[in-house]
């Protein structure tokens, strides 16, 4: 781990600043998520971010990351920042309306879920937001 932040310290140096360089570690971040390495993806996304700061995939790796990490808030300002560049990824605004809940803001999470169930065509999209909905108080 020390080693991948010495190297991503010195990322404006060492990349080119190009949007395929983001994509590539918005997907390494997300590769290390899914091995479990928490820490490992908000480094790599955050790396993607300083490449290209509109990067709505790479804003929402780092909330999942942050999200497994337990920074609730955290992963809800990263979440709410993706909504931001992309509006119709439905996945980030279901992970976004949990982090808005376990954060304590029910009102915001209920018209997020409320929208995720008017856009999707998913069916496992559209079962977790009606049983979140149906959990809010």
């Amino acid at each position: 781990m020390a080693r991948l932040r010495a190297l991503l310290e010195n990322l404006p140096e060492a990349a080119s600043i190009d949007t395929g360089s983001a994509r590539a570690f918005a997907a390494a971040a997300r590769s290390s998520l899914q091995l479990g390495r928490a820490d490992d993806a908000v480094a790599l996304g955050r790396a993607a971010l300083t490449l290209e700061p509109g990067n709505a995939r790479a804003w929402s790796v780092v909330g999942d990351a942050l999200w497994a990490q337990g920074q609730v808030h955290e992963a809800r300002a990263a979440y709410q920042t993706a909504l931001n560049f992309d509006d119709k990824d439905l996945a980030t605004a279901l992970s976004c309306a949990r982090a808005q809940l376990a954060d304590g803001d029910a009102p915001a999470a209920r018209a997020l879920l409320s929208f995720v169930l008017l856009k999707s065509h998913s069916d496992e999209l559209t079962q977790l937001a009606a049983e979140l909905l149906d959990a809010l108080p």
